[in-house]
């Protein structure tokens, strides 16, 4: 079964996908350097380990205001809550 979304394990994709230390909860995907290209390998992360549709994943990116918003966007596109 596919792992819950959570903010540590998005925070750790974003992170690997664009380069950095460290993420924040607040942190923005775009604004922290990320583009269309990098969402659409994000999303591929997304749904190799939520097993979310990676349209929804991409999604989840572009309506999201930061990382926080985007892990509720991905658990309701998984159709799963919970820590």
């Amino acid at each position: 079964m596919a792992d819950i979304p959570d903010e540590r394990t998005v925070a750790e994709i974003w992170s690997g996908v664009i380069g950095l230390e460290q993420v924040a909860p607040q942190d923005n995907f775009f604004d922290l350097g990320g583009n269309s290209i990098l969402a659409a390998r994000v999303s591929a992360h997304f749904a190799a380990r939520f097993g979310v549709d990676p349209v929804d994943g991409f999604e989840a990116l572009f309506d999201a205001d930061d990382l926080t918003h985007t892990v509720e966007l991905l658990r309701a596109a998984t159709g799963r809550t919970g820590q």
